[in-house]
């Protein structure tokens, strides 16, 4: 028989997950489908983010955070998580997808309810105590622009669960590299012809009219037994748990923006905005496409647990083997990279971007993780974590931002990404995650990247070598990086290396011969 590994290469590793083949495969061509996919992707966004950076001032950068951090809460109101419910009931989905999806409609509803009212408080309130940054109508018209979308995007995630829950991750990838192209074409297009803010808005709006068609023929739909009480009991009976942890990661992905909005200017909060959706490009689309394509994996082992372990340890080895130096050397070279295409236009923005580029080092460990303990129906572990996690981030990024405004904000989103994101790997694994696993491929990225940097810092004195900087730090810190972890962690390196192509099969030693 022909099998195959997620992320190892030796035939005798008894890691190989799982022994079905057809399951290892698909697994193992998801996970190259979207690395590709979010190269892809990130090379997109950054190039529209440049092209923004252009079209937009700082306030409007400013005001959008402002109207996502009140839209945020209502947001995640109106998709509680139904469809991370449904993808765990996979071998029944067919069942609970007409439930399923009856629940979303209802709860976007009464999200987008949510959501315009809340917007009219707050601009109410603004105009009368302040802060002056909340008083102003646009906010209300913005809100409504998010809400009108939120009922269609809501069954568009129950879609996209069914096509997850069947591992149909080419036409996934491809689907949602369409949906950013068109997004961001929206983007700059409505930007160049002056819709100012409004660019932000419109491309959801206007694609969330055509998303629910697309894949729900994509993913076959059914909508049998919709308004089943029983089925929306269970539903909701789940969610009560997946709902506040989304509550608790919308508070952490926006409390940010409120709280510098708060204390601070809006020109303040739209550096801080930029350089935030400037550093997170890459690998926070890696690490939820990593957790999406490995989570019907963990579906299926959970009757194995010590299997499914053993290949969650290894699995996260190599992703932070792989992505570690990405994030090091990503904050590396922010001055001379920002230097070079914005020529002085946000130069206040690279502390701040380079401080935000280290907070996401442990964002794939989160992810996967979490993706575990979703797998395995641990919702209320995951709201109670989370929870937590955003009780503790926002006290935090409070204090920071009092202290240093939006590079102070910025030092503490790093420190609590450094500190607190690697616990989900012991809540998910317990005694199966070491410590040596979780640091060492960050170490030995900083290693490799600190002496390039501080030759680099000596020489950026002269302005026309940005590029050079930029190559130089890349090229060498990332020699010395292949090298050291040729010696620290060879079996990762192995990995890597030979899954590269993910599509070939692999045969047992005993078949070749």
């Amino acid at each position: 028989m022909v099998r195959f590994d997620l992320m190892t290469s030796d035939p005798r590793d008894p890691l190989l997950i799982p022994a079905d083949p057809s399951l290892g495969t698909r697994v193992a061509r998801g996970i190259a489908i979207f690395f590709f996919q979010s190269v892809l992707v990130r090379v997109m966004g950054f190039a529209a983010q440049i092209v923004l950076a252009y079209l937009l001032l700082p306030d409007e950068f400013g005001l959008i955070a402002l109207v996502y951090s009140i839209t945020a809460l209502p947001s995640i109101i109106g998709q509680p998580g139904v469809d991370d419910v449904l993808q765990q009931r996979a071998r029944r989905i067919d069942e609970w997808t007409g439930s399923a999806a009856a629940v979303a409609i209802v709860s976007a509803g009464i999200g987008s309810v949510v959501m315009i009212a809340l917007a009219m408080l707050v601009v109410n309130l603004a105009e009368q105590f302040g802060p002056a940054g909340y008083a102003d109508p646009r906010i209300i018209d913005l809100s409504i622009g998010i809400a009108l979308a939120l009922p269609l995007n809501g069954l568009t995630n129950i879609a996209l669960a069914r096509l997850r829950a069947a591992m149909r991750f080419k036409t996934l990838a491809g689907c949602a590299t369409i949906d950013v192209v068109l997004t961001h074409l929206l983007t700059i297009g409505l930007a160049f012809w002056g819709a100012g803010v409004w660019s932000f808005v419109l491309p959801n709006l206007l694609l969330s009219l055509i998303r629910p068609w697309v894949y729900g023929h994509l993913a076959g739909m059914i909508w049998r037994e919709a308004w089943l009480v029983s089925r929306w009991r269970s539903l909701l009976g789940a969610v009560k748990w997946t709902l506040p942890g989304r509550l608790s990661i919308a508070l952490m992905h926006n409390g940010d923006y409120a709280i510098l909005g708060l204390l601070a200017s809006r020109g303040e909060v739209g550096i801080y905005y930029f350089a935030f959706a400037l550093a997170n490009q890459f690998i926070r689309t890696v690490s939820t496409s990593l957790a999406t394509t490995l989570m019907p994996a963990w579906v299926e082992l959970n009757d194995d647990r010590s299997r499914r372990d053993a290949a969650a340890v290894r699995s996260i080895s190599v992703a932070m083997t792989a992505l570690s130096p990405l994030v090091i050397a990503q904050a590396a070279v922010a001055e001379p990279a920002i230097a070079l295409v914005y020529r002085g236009r946000w130069e206040s923005a690279v502390l701040t971007f380079a401080i935000l580029s280290l907070s996401l080092m442990f964002e794939p460990l989160r992810a996967i993780a979490q993706s575990i303990l979703s797998a395995a129906g641990r919702f209320r572990v995951i709201g109670i974590m989370q929870f937590v996690q955003a009780v503790v981030f926002l006290a935090w990024v409070a204090i920071g931002a009092a202290m240093g405004g939006h590079v102070g904000a910025a030092v503490a989103v790093a420190t609590f990404g450094l500190l607190v994101l690697p616990l989900w790997a012991w809540i998910a694994l317990g005694r199966a995650m070491s410590v040596v696993t979780v640091l060492r491929a960050p170490l030995v990225a900083g290693c490799a990247f600190v002496g390039p940097w501080l030759i680099t810092q000596s020489m950026h004195a002269v302005s026309t070598i940005d590029l050079i900087l930029e190559i130089l730090i890349i090229v060498a810190g990332g020699v010395i990086y292949v090298v050291l972890a040729r010696i620290f962690m060879p079996e990762d390196i192995r990995a890597i290396r030979s899954r590269i192509g993910f599509l070939r099969p692999r045969q047992p030693a005993s078949a070749q011969g």
